[in-house]
């Protein structure tokens, strides 16, 4: 599920199918909430809609009934057709394939490389216009990574491997940046004795603020709610 928001369902859906590189009829297109303005401000709420790429299906054609009295000798049925073989190799060319045509089409020069890990492969994108492909608050590189980690489990073997997206630094920034936040909020819930509640997030970023916590004597963490808009709470640890 990828969720886009604005102030009205039209907004969202022109936003979300310009960060996918979608056509309307490429789409399908789902209203979470059509949102409502308030009153001075008072009570708005953005509109949410989710927006995925059409699985293109062959058609499915019906056999053709031949009349009994010239329907030909029986013939032996055909061997079923193999199972497409999956590859990891394969499946992360493709996946490096994809992710330099999208930076083609948003007019941003550079290259993609790819890089094995335990558990899962790194694509570092090189470009000079990083913030573009980053996005605000991450939501593009974030969008990108969720498509690109369909498109290898589509393709590849393993389904357990992790794709990760980097432009620069930008995840190491990032994951500084949450531990930082993890820290401030554990001293918050120390010193106020209340839960904290913080943004929603991917589950790889959830992910960080869990095991920067996970030794803490005083508080600990959970999460809450249904992605995309899952989130973190760090609380005082039960006695």
């Amino acid at each position: 599920m990828t969720v886009f928001e604005a102030k009205t369902t039209q907004d969202a859906t022109t936003a979300g199918l310009a960060q996918l590189h979608l056509r309307a009829d490429q789409a399908q297109i789902k209203v979470l909430d059509a949102g409502r303005r308030g009153f001075l401000g008072i009570g708005s709420r953005p509109a949410r809609v989710d927006i995925t790429a059409k699985v293109v299906v062959a058609p499915k054609t019906e056999p053709v009934q031949a009349n009994e009295a010239t329907k030909p000798a029986a013939k032996p049925a055909p061997a079923k057709s193999a199972e497409p073989v999956r590859d990891n190799d394969a499946a992360i060319a493709a996946v490096k394939n994809y992710l330099e045509n999208v930076m083609v089409a948003m007019d941003l020069p550079g290259e993609v490389d790819a890089t094995k890990q335990r558990g899962g492969v790194i694509f570092a994108m090189h470009t000079e216009k990083e913030a573009l492909l980053i996005g605000k608050h991450g939501k593009t590189i974030n969008a990108l990574q969720t498509l690109a980690q369909s498109l290898f489990y589509e393709r590849g073997r393993s389904r357990r491997w992790h794709i990760i997206l980097n432009v620069g630094d930008y995840r190491e920034r990032r994951e500084r940046t949450l531990r930082n936040l993890a820290q401030r909020s554990a001293r918050e819930v120390v010193a106020s004795g209340k839960a904290v509640y913080l943004d929603p997030m991917p589950s790889f970023e959830r992910k960080i603020l869990h095991e920067e916590l996970a030794d803490s004597d005083y508080v600990e963490t959970r999460s809450e709610g249904v992605d995309p808009r899952r989130f973190v709470v760090v609380s005082a640890q039960r006695r």
